[in-house]
């Protein structure tokens, strides 16, 4: 019997709070569900820098996967600035979010960003 896959709920919080007649404004939210490929993975540095990378960069969906070509971080007609697996990642930029992830031994499933 094959055994089921690990898979982990994280969020992280980036708050940029400015206080105007006691009322806070400008709160951030994201959620991301990722798939760790090793059990011993460690997904918290990850996962922080994602959520940070999902509030500064906004993209609108997940994407898709790419082929090898864009693993290798050459400019296609596929890679899309709008999906988060295509976007360059702002803690490497020499690097997509796919490949980030691959390095850190997860997947990313999907995630929800609250304005």
């Amino acid at each position: 019997m094959e055994r089921a896959s690990i898979s982990v709920v994280s969020s992280g919080f980036i708050f940029s709070v400015t206080q105007k007649e006691n009322c806070s404004i400008g709160h951030k939210a994201v959620i991301i569900v990722l798939k760790k490929v090793n059990r011993f993975a460690p997904t918290e540095e990850f996962a922080s820098q994602l959520s940070q990378h999902i509030v500064a960069k906004r993209p609108e969906g997940l994407g898709q996967k790419m082929g090898f070509w864009a693993t290798l971080g050459r400019r296609t007609k596929q890679r899309s600035p709008k999906h988060l697996l295509t976007q360059y990642f702002t803690f490497d930029p020499s690097v997509m979010v796919s490949e980030a992830a691959r390095r850190s031994l997860v997947e990313v499933l999907d995630f929800v960003l609250y304005p």
